[in-house]
């Protein structure tokens, strides 16, 4: 499948400010996939071609973070585990739904998915204890948010960095470190379904991943000095264009 020279280029900006957000607090796919589906893709391919190019992005910035140290590998390594399990099975599950589905799923998903991303944005919960306990609970809920990635994505960066900050109670820039390593679990889990099915644009999906990776390396870089910050506006502005066009495509 082709793609117009306008759209090809829609879709680097759109990877790039992906790439961008993701990297600082999770959420790039919010961004990313909704530009993806107004290309005109089918769902699935849409969903395995965004794979290719966040999971470019999120391995640059993910090996960023463990360079300089902000990686808690305890709670990375397990974390990691689960989300490409929950991803698997994610991924495969999505399969089974058809794209007409998948669309009706999307125009529900799409706000409840916007306002819990957009709602709870306090990255300065303190630091404390790790129970045994309160890390299993971690570990079961990082599956779950896998298993959320690979059936549909966005926002499951920051899902899993909410849990870490409020539940794992690690600082902003280790849980971002952290959180990228178990989002890139996640997303190589599911690539490799989408990816055996042939429901992946692999040309789109690289050249879009080159822009990701851009997007990356500047925003890690943002939050390696300065700390999370979110790009609601255009975030919320994306989600509502793909909003409007699902909703017009089905009623």
């Amino acid at each position: 499948m082709t793609l117009s020279v306008g759209m090809t280029v829609l879709v680097c900006a759109g990877t790039f400010a992906g790439g961008l957000v993701d990297s600082m607090a999770g959420g790039g796919g919010l961004i990313t996939l909704p530009v993806y589906f107004l290309t005109g893709l089918p769902a699935h391919t849409a969903l395995g071609t965004n794979k290719i190019s966040a999971n470019c992005g999120a391995l640059i910035s993910s090996l960023r973070y463990a360079k300089n140290g902000c990686v808690p590998w305890r709670a990375a390594l397990p974390g990691m585990a689960a989300s490409v399990l929950g991803a698997l099975l994610g991924a495969r599950l999505v399969l089974l739904v058809s794209d007409r589905v998948l669309e009706y799923l999307l125009l529900v998903l799409l706000p409840v998915i916007a306002f819990v991303v957009l709602r709870d944005k306090n990255m300065d919960a303190p630091s404390g204890p790790r129970s045994r306990g309160r890390m299993a609970a971690l570990i079961a809920l990082i599956f779950l948010v896998g298993l959320y990635d690979g059936f549909y994505g966005p926002g499951a960066g920051t899902f899993y960095l909410l849990l870490l900050v409020k539940l794992g109670r690690f600082d902003t820039r280790s849980a971002s470190g952290a959180m990228k390593w178990i989002n890139l679990g996640s997303g190589l889990g599911s690539l490799v379904v989408f990816f055996l099915s042939g429901n992946a644009l692999i040309w789109l999906g690289l050249l879009a991943g080159a822009t990701s990776v851009a997007g990356s390396y500047v925003g890690t870089g943002l939050v390696i000095r300065s700390g999370a910050k979110a790009v609601r506006p255009v975030i919320l502005l994306v989600l509502a264009i793909l909003f409007i066009k699902v909703a017009a495509g089905l009623f």
